[in-house]
């Protein structure tokens, strides 16, 4: 490394999927059914993925083999061998595009790439067998040693959410120490398929009457109602940014106050759209969860979360 702030960003990039690893402890991953259970996940899975769904060996390979890149390409890019540091920013790159391409998680696998790829070491290095230069030895300015240990806290902070839940790691923090992390926004938790992959999801549905007699869908952009499951659940969502806040609304204590917002949204937005006039009063929310198992997936219970339950 060049410096001591080349070796914080790396150090960050390389804990992200490492730490991620680390925290995929269970069964599912250990048996490696865990990729099969991901690409069982509607509200993430591509269209096609499902066709992947039969070929069970493969999909242990791949889940063991997501582990392995999740763990040897990190270390990788501190042997400070240039071809070795490469071949680690290829399959974490590699891996990326494995998830672009069976799974819809927005801007996440381009942001991630982009983010891997400051790491790439110059061809002529790679062409040369060059070792990448080690740290300098001129003293770092403050801001540089600074940014550095933050990078170190957040670090500790992430091992440290490996034994413990944010929260209850937090509550056993002094108060000035919890109020840091969490004005400097440090108290993440990286938990996607960890320790397995969710066995629940499922879409939303907004039906409402028209005045003509009919039954839309405002979360379809009053399309018809249809009570049956989508052929592509993620593409029910308005936009990915729409799909995240409404997956979080499920997991609210009491989101009442923000189904308000949204069922007020819908209606605005139907009514810039359409001529047909609507019975406000008709309009309720509910969320389709389906449950996987085994071998398959459980017909989707109805449960409603607007107006309330």
């Amino acid at each position: 490394m060049a410096s001591i702030a080349t070796f914080a960003i790396t150090f960050q990039l390389a804990s992200v999927y490492l730490l991620g690893a680390l925290r995929k402890t269970g069964e599912m991953w250990r048996e490696g059914t865990a990729v099969w259970y991901v690409l069982q996940i509607d509200q993430y899975a591509r269209p096609w993925t499902r066709a992947l769904l039969d070929h069970t060996e493969l999909l242990k390979v791949l889940t063991w083999t997501t582990l392995g890149i999740e763990i040897l390409a990190p270390l990788l890019l501190f042997t400070g061998l240039s071809r070795w540091r490469a071949l680690g920013v290829g399959l974490l790159v590699l891996l990326q595009v494995g998830f672009l391409v069976t799974l819809e998680l927005g801007l996440f696998p381009w942001i991630s790439i982009v983010a891997t790829l400051f790491a790439w070491p110059s061809w002529g290095s790679i062409r040369n067998a060059q070792p990448i230069r080690p740290l300098a030895g001129a003293p770092a300015p403050p801001t540089t040693r600074l940014i550095a240990g933050l990078v170190l806290v957040l670090f500790l902070w992430q091992l440290a959410t490996l034994f413990r839940y944010p929260s209850d790691l937090k509550r056993s923090l002094p108060g000035p120490v919890r109020s840091m992390l969490e004005i400097l926004r440090f108290d993440q938790y990286w938990s996607m398929f960890a320790p397995n992959p969710m066995t629940i999801d499922g879409w939303y549905v907004a039906p409402v009457s028209t005045h003509g007699g009919g039954t839309v869908d405002l979360l379809r952009g009053g399309a018809p109602y249809d009570p049956g499951k989508p052929s592509h659940v993620s593409g029910t969502f308005l936009s990915d940014r729409w799909k995240e806040y409404l997956m979080t609304l499920s997991d609210l204590g009491d989101p009442a106050q923000y189904w308000e917002q949204v069922a007020r949204y819908l209606i605005k937005r139907y009514h810039t759209h359409h001529a047909d006039p609507i019975d406000e009063e008709t309009l309720s929310i509910s969320y389709m969860m389906e449950r996987t198992v085994s071998d398959g997936e459980l017909a989707p219970v109805r449960e409603p979360v607007w107006p309330g339950r």
